[in-house]
Order: C-alpha cells, then structure tokens, then sequence
C-alpha cells in the first residue's frame, strides 16, 4: 500500500482502508512515519506562533510570561505529542486485555496512529498554521468549534479502527476509542494552547 493513498482512504473510507494497513507489512512504519512527521510540522507551527509574537488564548499552568509560552511550548511540543499517541494506544492495549481479546501490535499501531493523527493533522497543524500563522486569523469561538470537531473526529476514527483492526463488538470498540481518545486528547490539553 502506498503511503499517501493510506492516508487519503483513511479519510474517505477508513474502515475498509485500517482493515486492509492493518494485514499490511507497513503497518509499524506507516504508523511511526505519520506520528513523527506530524509531530515534527506541529512543533514548527508551535515555533512559528512564538516567531509571530502570538500569545495563548487560554490559561495554562506553566510558570512563564505569555509572550514566551510558545517558545518554551515548541521544546516540549515533539515529545508531548509522541507521548500522547502511546497513551492512546496504551489504553487501548489496556482495555483490550479488559475484554479478554488478543491484541496485535503489528496490526493496531498503523491504523490507530493515522486514526488519530488525521483529526490533529487538519484540526491542529493545517488550520493553525494556514489561518493563525500565515493569516494572522485567530478567534476564540472558531478555536472551540474545531476543536469540538476534532475531538468527535479523533473519537470516530479510533472506534472504527478498534472495530475493523480487533474484529470487537461495536459496544467494546465505542467505550475502547471514547476512552483512549479522550486520554490522548486531555494529556494534550495540559500542553497545546
């Protein structure tokens, strides 16, 4: 399977196209290629906003001066984002072992990162760094309502990958990918601003 086809059929199709990644040898490579690179795009954009002089729009618990958050965000902002990704499959690991089902690295890693990374990549990167960073557009209301979206999206996927990648109840894959998502989702929330 070709790398950037995997990606666009997820976004089209994604319960035939994690099925398909996960009985494919590039499962593990997909999977660590899309975490990785989308890690090292948002740390540029988390740069960029400190290059730009940009300030959070909310408070956040880290002891320094609003004008120098973003820069001390784009230091911590690769491995946050990796580390956020293991938790989501870690709790997924978890759970699965709940529910007595076998798990397969081999076969969940590919298709739950790129599950994952799809929602963040067009939620977080591409639209922060298009409407905040290159048009200087940032509104509270608009960072809600993607956000929202990106948190429904990032649920959506992982409950559909669980499914089609286990083969699992829709009930077990609902509660696997609500939960999971939202581990993932808070662990960046104590960060992203």
């Amino acid at each position: 399977m070709n790398y950037l086809k995997v990606l666009l059929k997820s976004i089209l199709t994604p319960g035939k196209t994690f099925k398909k990644l996960a009985h494919s040898t590039n499962s593990i490579q997909y999977g660590w290629l899309t975490v990785v690179v989308f890690a090292l795009l948002y740390t540029l954009t988390v740069y960029s906003f400190h290059i730009k002089e940009l300030v959070p729009l909310l408070d956040y618990f880290l002891p320094v001066k609003k004008d120098e958050y973003y820069f001390y965000q784009s230091f911590v902002t690769f491995p946050v984002t990796i580390i956020g990704f293991i938790i989501n499959y870690q709790v997924i690991k978890g759970l699965l072992k709940r529910y007595i089902i076998s798990y397969n690295y081999k076969r969940l890693w590919g298709p739950v990162t790129i599950a994952s990374v799809l929602p963040a990549f067009f939620i977080l990167w591409f639209i922060e760094t298009i409407l905040i960073v290159s048009l200087g557009w940032n509104h509270f209301t608009f960072d809600i309502i993607r956000i929202t979206l990106g948190i429904g999206w990032t649920i959506f996927l992982n409950v559909k990958a669980v499914q089609v990648v286990e083969g699992i109840r829709k009930d077990q894959s609902r509660r696997i990918g609500l939960f999971s998502s939202l581990m993932m989702l808070l662990w960046w929330g104590l960060f992203f601003r």
